[in-house]
């Protein structure tokens, strides 16, 4: 209980007018900005702390001894500051590239589909990564695919955001045949598999072993699913080679 009454007195208090909302509301009167470009937390200090800690000091310390004022002062001054200036706007410039990509290959309009064709260089292969596989799982069971498509030329799924919210709904369209392609940024920036792929495969699969259910909506066409796999990296570079 001395640690609840600790919470409660040193942190909390009265939420709605503590630091959180009304030290926020202080900030941005005195920066004249808006309420909602003062950070929340101080995740954003913590983040800069440790990078200067850890990727920017570290290599200039003797088995982690502490510099000294002057050559620390030297260090910040002409490496350090330019080092993490240059890695802040490298960072911008990549976003800005992938934000163009993203926007010149990517429609969300349902009835345009996706365009893919000619549009993409990425490949879409296998690689063993648990976290994406986790991920493609967690997709299955909160059931964010919302929609299948299948004629005998294409295969379309589409698959609700996790960043979606109220406000603005996001869904990535999934092509798994003839080709295998997907919208989402992490494949137009790398190809491989991604957990959107990933989890559409694991979807068809499963869905096309389903018994026929005359109740529900497109059952019959479960079974005309084709099955779906992919290549591993080396057989998708070999399959290239020899067409």
């Amino acid at each position: 209980m001395n640690f609840v009454y600790y919470i409660r007195n040193y942190w909390c208090r009265n939420l709605i007018l503590e630091w959180c909302t009304y030290g926020r509301i202080i900030a941005a009167d005195l920066l004249q900005v808006s309420l909602e470009q003062i950070p929340k937390t101080n995740n954003h200090l913590e983040s800069f702390n440790s990078e200067l800690k850890v990727h920017q000091l570290q290599k200039y310390q003797n088995n982690g001894h502490l510099l000294r004022l002057d050559v620390l002062s030297v260090i910040l001054i002409k490496s350090i500051t330019p080092n993490i200036l240059l890695k802040r706007n490298l960072k911008n410039e990549l976003q800005i590239q992938l934000k163009e990509r993203y926007e010149s290959y990517v429609s969300f309009i349902p009835e345009e589909r996706i365009q893919l064709k000619n549009h993409y260089n990425q490949l879409a292969y296998y690689t063993s990564d648990s976290n994406r596989d986790e991920a493609a799982k967690r997709i299955c069971i909160e059931k964010k695919i919302i929609n299948v498509e299948f004629n005998s030329k294409n295969l379309y799924l589409w698959i609700d955001s996790d960043t979606s919210n109220h406000f603005e709904q996001k869904r990535y369209i999934i092509q798994l045949f003839s080709d295998i392609k997907c919208q989402c940024m992490d494949f137009l920036s790398r190809g491989g598999a991604c957990k959107h792929i990933r989890a559409s495969i694991i979807w068809i699969n499963w869905l096309r072993l389903q018994p026929p259910q005359p109740k529900y909506y497109r059952t019959f066409e479960h079974q005309k699913l084709p099955y779906v796999s992919l290549l591993t990296q080396d057989e998708i570079i070999k399959k290239l080679k020899l067409h």
